[in-house]
C-alpha cells in the first residue's frame, strides 16, 4: 500500500474531513508532547542539536527482535517505539505519552506533512504486550491518516523550526531529510549495521548531559530485553536500576548499650560542665545524673518494670529532662505528652497506651482522666547520696519511647522506638554535625515532637549545654530572638516555618545571630529562598534534614552550600533508602517515586495497631522497609531530592499537580514571604499568601504564566496575616481562612483563552451589562448578586450548559466555571 501522497493528488472532501477529524480528536489543547525530565534550564537561544551519543544494540538482541518481528521493518519499528515510550512513562510518571515519527520513506514526497504524532495511554498496570498492542494500534491509525497536514498543530521556535520534543526514527523506513527542519529535545535514530542495530541519540544539551543520555539508552536496551523475554511483565516492574551502580549503604558497628548506659559511659568526660539551664537555674552533668538516679529509684520503688510505659506530662523544663533519663534508667519506656494538647487527645493517648504511671506537676493535671499512679515532681529534692547507682535491666532492643503522631483516622497513633535506634541516630548525627562539648543548643521544640531528641538526649550524650527559653520568650518571636542573641546560642533546630519567623525578626536589625554556628532545619520542605535569608544574617552552617517519626527523628542530612542545593542529602549510617513505584520496583536515577526506609532506625511498629503496622512496614528483598508516603528522587551519588507528600500531589481536570512546585514558583516573587497552595471547595486551586500589603495577584499570575502551565496557576488568592502553625511548628492547613474578607483582588484583565471561556464570558457580560470581564473577576465583586446569579444560570441552561443549583457560588470566576464544565464533559 502506498502510504505517501503525490503532490498532484488532491484529497477528496470526505477523506480530508475524516483525517481532519482523527487529528482534531487526537491533538487537543491538553495534549503535550512527551519528553524526558530535564536536568538543566532550557535556553533556546543556544544551538541545541550539536550533541550526540551512539551505542550498539547487541547482535543477540537484534536477532531476537528480528525473529519476533519476522523480519518486518514496520514491526521492528513498532517494538523500538514501544520501548522508548515505556521508558518515558517510567521516567515521567505521566500516563499519556505522545512522540513524533517521520512519515514513511518512499520515492514520492508528501508535501503536506513530514511528521506524525503517536499518542498512547499507558496505564499503571499495563503489561509489556498490552503496551506493544497499544503502540501498534496507534501507529496503524496514524499511517491511515497521514495525508492531513498536521503541521498546523505544531509550534515553531524563533528560527521557524517545528518543535518536536521526542523523535523516533528508523533508517530502513524513514528519511533523514526531515530532521533539518525541526527543533527537538531528543531524537532516537536507529540504524541497521552489519553487526545488528545501532542507536544514535541527538539531544538538547541545555536540558540533558551525556551521562543522563547514557542512562536513558541503557534503560531502553534493558526494556527491549524485557519485551523480548518477559512480555507479560508489567511495564512498571521493569528494573531500570543497575545493581552494580547502587551507592553502598554506609554501615558501621554501633554501640550495644541502651540509651542511659550510653549516656553514663561518656559522663566522666564532662561531669562538671553545665548540662541544662532554664529560667536562670542550671544543673551540671553530675547533678543531672544524680537527680535522674534519685527519680529512677523512686520509679522502681513505685513498681516500674522493664518496658513499662511512663508518661511525662509537663512543660519543657529541667524536670522534663530529668524524667526522660529517670524512666530509661528505671527500665521503662517514656511517653512524652505536651500539656498544650487538647484534653481529649491527651486522655486518648493515656488510654490507648495503657500507661501505668505518669510523671507530672500537680497543677498541670486538671481535666485529665488517668487511673494509674501519678508521680508528682512539683518540688525537686536532691539526695546527698552521690554514689547512688541504678542497675541496668534493659537490652538495646527494648522500647525507649512511645510517641504519638497524627493518624489518618483522626486519632493519633503511637510509634514504638527502641534503644538501638536512638543510639544509632545519636552516633550517626554526631559524625555529620559538630555536637561538641560545651556548645549551647536551644530547646525550641514541643516535647511531643520526636525531633526534641536532638535538643535533649543527643546533646546530653555529647556534653553540650541545653538551654530552654525563659517563660517570657518561648511564645514571642521578637523576645525569643533577643534571648538567642543575649544567651549566645550556638545551635538552633526548627522547622522552616519557625526559622522564617525568627529570620524576619533578625532582619529588623535589632539582634544578632553571630554566635550561631549551626541551623538544623527539617520537618517540612526546605523553601528555596530560606538559604539566602539565613546567609544574610549569619555565617552558620545550614543543614537540611529529613526523616519520619517511624525511622527515628532524622534519616538523611545535607549540608546546604548554596541556594540551589536543596536536596535532603544522604542517609545516616546503617540506614538504607529506596525510591519505588507503585509496583515496588526501584525508580531510575532522577525519577520521582515513593521513599522507603530500612535499617537500624526503623520503629518496632505502631502500638496496638497490628493492621496499620503490617500495611506501613513491609518486607522487601528480605528486609523490613517503612513506606513514608513521601515523594523523592535518588541520584547516582546517593543524594536524595525531596519532592513533597504523596497526598499533596493532586489531580485537577486530569492533570497531576505537585502543590510544592506551585508554592516554590510563587515564592520567587520578592514581595512574597511565604505561601501555601491547596485545593479548596470544588477543586479550586487556591494560594494563601503572606507578603507585602502592596502585593497584587496580577504580578504573581504574570510571573507564573512564564514558568508554569495554565492548569498549575491558582485561580484564587487569599491574604494571610500570619501562617497558622501546629504545636510542632509545621504549617496547619486546617486553620487556613476561607472568608471573603481575605480574598485578594486581581485588578487586571485576563481575556478568555479558548472557545468555552469566550462563550461563558459573553453570557456574563450580558447579565452584568459589562463590556469587558477578566476570566479571574469574581462575579459578586463586579456587580453580581443573588438575582443576577439566577439569571446567569438560566442563560447558561439556554446555551446548552448543564447547570447545578447555585453554580456561581462555587465557581465564582469564568476560569473556574469553564474548568468545571470541562470536567463534566
Amino acid at each position: 500500500m502506498n502510504t505517501s501522497i503525490n503532490k498532484n493528488i488532491v484529497l477528496t472532501e470526505p477523506q480530508f474531513q475524516k483525517e481532519r477529524e482523527y487529528w482534531m480528536n487526537l491533538i487537543t489543547k491538553e495534549t503535550t508532547q512527551s519528553s524526558f525530565l530535564k536536568l538543566k534550564d532550557l535556553d533556546i537561544s543556544k544551538n541545541t542539536n550539536d550533541t550526540n551519543y551512539r551505542m550498539s544494540i547487541s547482535e543477540e538482541i537484534y536477532e531476537k527482535i528480528n525473529r519476533i518481528c519476522k523480519g518486518s521493518d514496520q514491526a521492528i519499528f513498532v517494538l523500538l517505539v514501544s520501548a522508548i515510550k515505556f521508558v518515558i512513562f517510567r521516567y515521567s510518571n505521566i500516563n499519556e505519552i505522545t512522540i513524533a515519527i517521520p512519515v514513511l520513506n518512499s520515492s514520492e514526497t508528501n508535501e503536506l506533512t513530514n511528521w506524525l504524532l503517536l499518542k498512547s495511554l499507558i496505564t499503571d498496570t499495563m503489561s509489556l504486550s498490552e503496551g506493544l498492542e497499544e503502540t501498534k494500534k496507534n501507529y496503524l491509525n496514524a499511517l491511515s491518516n497521514q495525508n492531513f497536514p498536521i503541521d498546523i498543530f505544531l509550534h515553531c521556535n524563533k528560527a521557524n523550526k517545528k518543535i518536536l520534543n521526542t523523535i523516533v526514527h528508523y533508517t530502513p523506513i524513514h528519511s533523514k531529510e526531515h530532521m533539518k527542519d525541526v527543533y527537538y529535545d531528543t531524537a532516537f535514530l536507529f540504524n541497521k549495521t552489519e553487526s545488528g542495530l545501532e542507536l544514535e541519540v541527538d539531544f538538547n544539551d541545555t536540558r540533558y548531559d551525556l551521562f543522563y543520555i547514557k542512562q536513558i539508552v541503557e534503560d531502553i536496551q534493558k526494556t527491549l530485553v524485557e519485551i523480548i523475554e518477559n512480555k507479560d511483565k508489567k511495564i512498571n516492574q521493569i528494573n531500570l536500576v543497575n545493581n552494580k551502580e547502587l551507592v553502598e549503604i554506609k554501615k558501621r558497628n554501633y554501640s550495644n548499650s541502651a540509651i542511659h548506659q550510653y549516656f553514663e559511659e561518656r559522663l566522666n568526660n564532662w561531669s562538671d560542665q553545665i548540662a541544662v539551664t532554664h529560667n536562670g537555674t542550671s544543673l551540671t552533668y553530675s547533678e543531672l545524673n544524680q537527680l535522674a538516679n534519685q527519680l529512677a529509684t523512686r520509679l522502681r520503688n513505685e513498681g516500674v518494670e522493664r518496658e513499662d510505659l511512663v508518661g511525662i506530662f509537663m512543660e519543657p523544663s529541667i524536670e522534663f529532662i530529668i524524667s526522660m533519663l529517670a524512666i530509661l534508667k528505671a527500665g521503662g519506656t517514656y511517653l512524652p505528652i505536651d500539656i498544650k494538647l487538647p484534653k481529649d487527645r491527651i486522655n486518648y493517648m493515656l488510654k490507648d497506651s495503657d500507661a501505668k504511671f505518669i510523671i507530672a506537676r500537680s497543677k498541670n493535671f486538671n481535666g485529665i482522666t488517668f487511673q494509674g499512679k501519678i508521680i508528682d515532681v512539683s518540688s525537686r529534692q536532691r539526695d546527698n547520696n552521690k554514689s547512688l547507682i541504678i542497675e541496668n535491666i534493659n537490652s538495646n532492643r527494648d522500647l525507649a519511647y512511645l510517641i504519638y503522631t497524627s493518624g489518618s483516622t483522626g486519632q493519633p497513633k503511637g510509634v514504638m522506638i527502641e534503644h538501638i535506634s536512638v543510639v544509632n541516630f545519636i552516633e550517626g548525627m554526631s559524625k555529620k554535625i559538630d555536637f561538641s562539648k560545651g556548645k549551647k543548643i536551644i530547646a525550641l521544640t514541643t516535647v511531643s515532637f520526636d525531633i526534641f531528641i536532638v535538643e535533649s538526649l543527643l546533646p546530653l550524650c555529647n556534653g553540650m549545654h541545653i538551654v530552654f527559653p525563659d517563660d517570657q520568650s518561648k511564645d514571642n518571636y521578637q523576645r525569643l530572638s533577643q534571648f538567642i542573641s543575649e544567651t549566645q546560642i550556638n545551635m538552633i533546630q526548627a522547622t522552616p516555618s519557625k526559622i522564617n519567623l525568627l529570620v524576619n525578626q533578625m532582619k529588623k536589625g535589632l539582634y544578632s545571630y553571630g554566635s550561631v554556628t549551626e541551623f538544623l532545619i527539617g520537618g517540612e520542605k526546605f523553601p528555596n529562598d530560606l538559604y539566602s535569608k539565613l546567609t544574610e544574617i549569619s555565617n552558620a552552617n545550614i543543614y537540611n534534614l529529613y526523616g519520619p517519626t517511624e525511622a527515628t527523628v532524622w534519616t538523611t542530612i545535607n549540608k546546604v552550600r548554596d541556594e540551589f542545593d536543596m536536596n535532603i542529602g544522604e542517609p545516616l549510617e546503617n540506614i538504607e533508602i529506596k525510591i519505588l513505584n507503585n509496583e515496588l520496583t526501584e525508580q531510575p536515577y532522577g525519577v520521582m517515586g515513593e521513599l522507603y526506609i530500612s535499617g537500624e532506625g526503623l520503629a518496632r511498629g505502631y502500638y496496638n495497631r497490628k493492621d496499620l503496622t503490617t500495611r506501613k512496614f513491609i518486607q522487601l528483598d528480605n528486609k523490613r522497609f517503612y513506606r513514608t508516603g513521601d515523594l523523592a528522587k535518588k541520584y547516582r551519588d546517593g543524594y536524595l531530592e525531596y519532592i513533597g507528600r504523596e497526598d499533596h500531589q493532586v489531580k485537577l481536570n486530569g492533570f497531576r499537580i505537585e502543590l510544592e512546585e506551585v508554592e516554590n514558583a510563587i515564592r520567587k516573587n520578592p514581595l512574597v514571604e511565604n505561601v501555601i497552595v491547596t485545593v479548596i471547595e470544588n477543586e479550586i486551586l487556591c494560594a494563601y499568601i503572606l507578603g507585602d500589603d502592596i502585593l497584587n495577584p496580577k504580578l504573581i499570575i504574570e510571573d507564573l504564566m512564564k514558568i508554569l502551565p495554565e492548569y498549575m496557576i491558582p485561580s484564587r488568592y487569599i491574604k494571610l496575616d500570619e501562617i497558622p502553625l501546629t504545636h510542632n511548628g509545621k504549617i496547619d492547613r486546617n486553620k487556613l481562612p476561607s472568608g471573603e474578607t481575605h480574598l485578594m483582588k486581581t485588578n487586571y484583565y485576563y481575556p478568555p483563552r479558548d472557545e468555552l471561556e469566550t462563550k461563558i464570558s459573553i453570557i456574563w457580560r450580558k447579565i452584568l451589562e459589562l463590556d469587558e470581564i477578566s476570566i479571574l473577576d469574581d462575579f459578586f465583586e463586579i456587580g453580581g448578586d443573588s438575582i443576577k446569579a439566577v439569571k446567569l444560570e438560566i442563560e447558561l441552561e439556554k446555551s446548552g450548559f448543564q447547570v447545578e443549583e447555585i453554580l456561581v457560588y462555587s465557581y465564582r470566576n469564568i476560569m473556574e466555571m469553564a474548568s468545571y464544565f470541562k470536567k463534566l464533559s
